[in-house]
């Protein structure tokens, strides 16, 4: 009720219980390709002027037709979003490559992750949006697919994901102070600016008495909307007043309204997104080689 322009939105959201996946994609005049998987209400800046494809969609049950007992969630049916045609297609090509229409999303999303198809179509690609091919060849298929379920695991549960080993945290706070104060960001800064090298680690300044070090280089090589992750949270991580209505942002009341109270939650957020970061671009390096006798002309 407080959004202006909801768009297609209510239909692949239409209730606080409705399942969904999306693969939100940035709109014309981004800074670079990049694709991120949600299953939550996306801003329409996710990915500037992002539009979203999703896995299921949503119709009123009353307006339904057609629909088996089993898809119904609630007042409203679900629908795989992917075609039958589409379907169809891929099956023809592969008649015995486990080819469903769950599969075909994950492959989407692993294709889109391709850093080879990024640099052949890097100037289509900036205006307007993908195109992809049928895969003819069943490991190339069942390499993407895999490929994208694992990136969906990791970009989807980036909040559960193991704290990256090599992430030092190191506290120096006075005896006694209280956790909450201790972990207290205002703005985060790096003890110095490292640029293009993914191999030297980053140290981060979290605030007086935290410092995060051995941030692995690696982990900005992967970039989201023309930031890495990390970036984002330094960015973004810090106390702002809006000037007009004089309203506090504080990142630190997301960690004290939680279920489970977390005054570590910033921290342990960035040792979380270093992992997501490192093992995405790991995965991106292992993806299939993107050769066109792999692929249905």
């Amino acid at each position: 009720m407080f959004n202006d322009m909801l768009y297609q939105i209510p239909k692949l959201f239409p209730s606080s219980d409705a399942m969904n996946k999306v693969i939100c994609l940035p709109g014309n005049g981004s800074k670079g390709f990049s694709a991120l998987m949600t299953d939550a209400i996306p801003d329409l800046e996710i990915q500037r002027a992002s539009q979203c494809f999703p896995l299921y969609y949503y119709e009123p049950v009353e307006t339904a037709t057609g629909y088996a007992p089993k898809d119904v969630c609630g007042d409203y049916v679900r629908r795989y979003a992917i075609t039958d045609e589409i379907l169809d297609a891929f099956q023809r090509e592969l008649p015995d490559g486990n080819v469903t229409k769950e599969n075909i999303f994950y492959y989407v999303y692993g294709a889109l992750h391709s850093l080879q198809y990024r640099e052949i179509y890097k100037n289509e690609l900036l205006k307007g949006l993908p195109r992809l091919p049928i895969p003819v060849v069943r490991l190339a298929y069942q390499g993407f697919v895999d490929a994208g379920k694992k990136l969906a695991e990791l970009h989807l549960g980036y909040e559960r994901v193991e704290k990256h080993p090599g992430v030092q945290v190191v506290i120096d706070a006075p005896s006694g102070m209280d956790e909450r104060e201790t972990f207290r960001v205002k703005k985060m800064r790096y003890a110095k600016k490292i640029k293009d090298d993914f191999h030297t680690p980053r140290t981060l300044i979290y605030n007086d008495y935290v410092t995060i070090r051995n941030i692995p280089g690696e982990a900005y090589e992967y970039v989201v909307n023309g930031r890495t992750p990390i970036d984002w949270v330094v960015e973004r991580y810090q106390i702002k007043v809006d000037e007009a209505s004089g309203i506090v942002n504080d990142p630190n009341d997301w960690g004290a309204e939680l279920k489970d109270p977390n005054p570590r939650y910033i921290v342990d957020l960035i040792a979380r997104l270093a992992t997501v970061s490192v093992e995405t671009i790991r995965i991106q390096k292992a993806l299939p080689n993107w050769s066109e006798k792999s692929f249905k002309s």
